[in-house]
């Protein structure tokens, strides 16, 4: 929902007259930065509308509910009791949607199905992303998890632990983890938000990228480019039918039998929200409309500055992470406005490598690089440089302003620097205190 705030607006929410205060609190990592917007001509505050988490006590039972009448598909209870083995998919730790709370009472109902803890195998599909410490999994999944099941980190690199299926119709060569193709049941679960070329995330993505070869990925995610070189236009947050990206990840993963799909819709602090669950596709559209209705916020035009957070950790952890809230805030900004994204970045830039994509100065000679060898931190580098010619970015941030500077975008090292660095203009200005989930919709 879009907030209109000018001096002695009132507000009322559901009836209750409440009037937005001055001063907003910006999430940075792990802690808050405040924001006087006073000092802002006229400015719109831009916030999603998520559901209502579900409480911890009806969590179980909610989970059931989904599993018991899934969209499309018979009940879990009834392929766990005829199956072997099974393999449960998860997220890893940048992507969070309750993974510690949905799996105990998951792991209960495959019991009760017949399917004892032994045969029951976690697969963290993290596709290029790196593995896991002990204490990360912990922290992910919970001790009990660990103490009842085995745990495993998805490897990208190693020939071993993937095997070969074919291709996709679009030539994609496809390479899948092993673990998950020799279980006998296969049940993915993800969280469902805006992904700023995929359309949205989960669903398919829990299988391609998630469990899937870099090669595989590397494949699958140039198809963001044209033949010449320039971005796909159905590429893009919120799109799926004619995206080629998507449209090639779902044909991998439907080259997987015997899956079954749980998704959820999250609320405040990433706790599930709305569980969907059954077939791949069928369950997965369902959760991407409630993700539409709740997470897009239709504005009337552009602003000229959008002050930014990407809602504190684990979205701001490494600018790598922060690029998506980055590419929902520069949808809310002008040609030629500024951008100010408040991201602490504590784990640095990103991913071994992704700094040397920047050293090659241009989007242009980004692309003719991913057009010759495609690899995926070159993407996000790419995406990251034409937004930054497009509008004027200060990053408020931890990292080095050498790095900063290696982007395009000038450094910050508080909000009020920032502030004083974009000076005081008369144009409106937008802020996004959850930039993370916030996506702006033009004209919707």
């Amino acid at each position: 929902m879009r907030l209109p705030v000018d001096a002695g607006d009132i507000i009322k929410p559901f009836q209750n007259l409440w009037r937005f205060p001055s001063v907003i609190s910006l999430a940075y990592g792990n802690t808050t930065l405040t924001l006087d917007t006073s000092t802002l001509p006229r400015h719109d505050v831009l916030l999603p509308h998520p559901p209502a988490a579900i409480g911890p006590a009806h969590l179980a039972g909610a989970l059931i509910k989904a599993v018991s009448a899934p969209d499309s598909a018979p009940p879990l209870a009834a392929l766990a009791a005829r199956a072997g083995s099974a393999c449960i998919v998860v997220s890893d730790k940048t992507r969070n949607y309750g993974q510690a709370l949905l799996l105990p009472p998951l792991l209960d109902h495959l019991n009760e199905a017949g399917m004892a803890d032994e045969r029951i195998t976690v697969l963290i599909g993290n596709g290029t992303h790196e593995n896991h410490s002990d204490k990360e999994k912990a922290a992910l999944l919970g001790e009990d998890v660990l103490r009842r099941v085995r745990v495993s980190d998805h490897d990208a690199d190693d020939p071993d632990a993937n095997i070969s299926l074919g291709a996709t119709p679009a030539g994609t060569p496809v390479m899948l983890n092993r673990m998950l193709m020799d279980a006998d049941l296969k049940i993915i679960t993800g969280g469902v938000t805006h992904h700023y070329y995929a359309g949205f995330t989960g669903g398919r993505k829990g299988i391609m990228p998630g469990c899937a070869a870099r090669a595989t990925i590397e494949a699958n995610h140039s198809r963001v480019l044209q033949a010449d070189g320039t971005p796909h236009p159905r590429a893009a947050a919120g799109v799926l039918h004619g995206n080629p990206v998507h449209e090639d990840m779902l044909a991998a993963a439907r080259m997987v039998d015997n899956v079954f799909l749980i998704n959820a819709v999250t609320g405040d602090h990433g706790a599930p929200a709305a569980l969907f669950a059954g077939d791949l596709e069928a369950a997965h559209a369902q959760a991407a409309a409630l993700a539409r209705a709740c997470y897009e916020v239709p504005i009337e035009k552009q602003y000229d500055c959008v002050i930014a957070s990407c809602g504190g950790a684990p979205r701001d952890m490494s600018f790598y992470q922060a690029h998506k809230s980055y590419n929902n805030a520069f949808a809310a900004c002008r040609p030629g406005g500024a951008i100010i994204l408040v991201a602490e970045c504590a784990a640095g830039l990103g991913p071994q490598g992704f700094a040397d994509w920047f050293a090659l100065k241009s989007p242009w000679a980004i692309a003719q690089k991913l057009r010759a060898r495609y690899a995926v931190p070159g993407q996000t580098a790419m995406a990251t440089l034409r937004k930054a010619a497009a509008a004027r970015t200060i990053l408020v941030s931890a990292l080095p302003p050498a790095l900063v500077r290696l982007m395009n975008m000038a450094h910050a090292d508080s909000l009020e620097t920032a502030l004083a660095m974009h000076g005081r203009e008369p144009g409106a200005a937008a802020v996004m205190p959850q930039a993370a989930y916030t996506v702006p919709a033009l004209g919707a």
